[in-house]
């Protein structure tokens, strides 16, 4: 019975078993980085009250959690990711030759982030403790690089390098993605070109036939007023004046007459 490590490695169970532990150490680290809080109790110092740890695995995840974003900062959030996609290889019986080559270009990816970081955000603060955002490994590799050259030069340096190890790790390439970015982007420019061309028919359309009614109500109009009869014309009739009373007239008369010009008529009779 073959009970070494290189008769284990041919069996695929030990395959599983070996994916399934970096799949449950993925959790788990997850989870400590995740929750991590520095007033827990760690292995490298102790609180002096006792209390119930916030970090989700306990004291073993607040140490983890410790150790990572001390080393890497920031970039300790991508160990989770690695150990991830390291364990579903190995739990897939994927050679391990082809795992720890994976690996080892993870881990330049891993420290190429973290160097980036620190160049970009010098420190930061999460979990109520302050750390520099490449950790101890990023910060050393980035000091390195600002010597030989500018910061800006090893900012640049370093975005290049970190791009080239993604192409190189992963399955992911910049230029298909440009691609797809620009057939997408050229795609929707043109449905949005069509939208807007069918929209100004549309009320060039809408114009025409509001303008092509407008011009039949006037020919309509123009048709009825021509069929209409002539009214005839009416003279205009004069007012006629208002009547005096012949009562209220007389006497007026009488008492404007000279007395000299009065005289009795058989004939008329005047009564005041």
């Amino acid at each position: 019975m073959d009970v070494t490590l290189s008769g284990l490695r041919k069996k695929r169970w030990f395959d599983e078993v070996a994916g399934l532990l970096l799949l449950l150490f993925t959790a788990m680290t997850a989870l400590a980085l995740a929750t991590y809080d520095a007033a827990d109790a760690t292995w490298f110092h102790a609180q002096p009250v006792a209390g119930t740890a916030v970090n989700a695995i306990g004291r073993v995840g607040a140490t983890l959690a410790e150790v990572l974003l001390q080393v890497v900062g920031l970039a300790a959030f991508l160990v989770p990711l690695v150990l991830a996609m390291t364990g579903w290889t190995r739990f897939r019986g994927k050679s391990a030759a082809s795992s720890y080559g994976r690996l080892l270009g993870r881990l330049v990816l891993l420290l190429t982030l973290a160097t980036l970081l620190d160049l970009l955000f010098g420190f930061v603060r999460f979990g109520g403790e302050t750390f520099p955002a490449g950790g101890y490994l990023g910060g050393r590799i980035a000091g390195g690089l600002v010597a030989l050259l500018s910061p800006l030069g090893a900012t640049l340096a370093a975005s290049v390098l970190l791009a080239s190890t993604i192409v190189l790790t992963t399955r992911f390439s910049f230029a298909r993605a440009a691609e797809r970015v620009g057939t997408g982007m050229s795609g929707r420019m043109e449905g949005a070109r069509e939208r807007l061309s069918t929209f100004l028919e549309e009320r060039r359309k809408k114009e025409r036939k509001k303008a092509l009614e407008k011009k039949h109500a006037g020919r309509l109009a123009a048709r009825a007023a021509e069929a209409a009869p002539e009214a005839p014309e009416q003279k205009a009739v004069p007012a006629a004046r208002p009547s005096i009373p012949l009562e209220d007239v007389l006497p007026s008369v009488v008492q404007l007459t000279p007395p000299s010009t009065v005289f009795m008529s058989p004939a008329l009779v005047v009564i005041a």
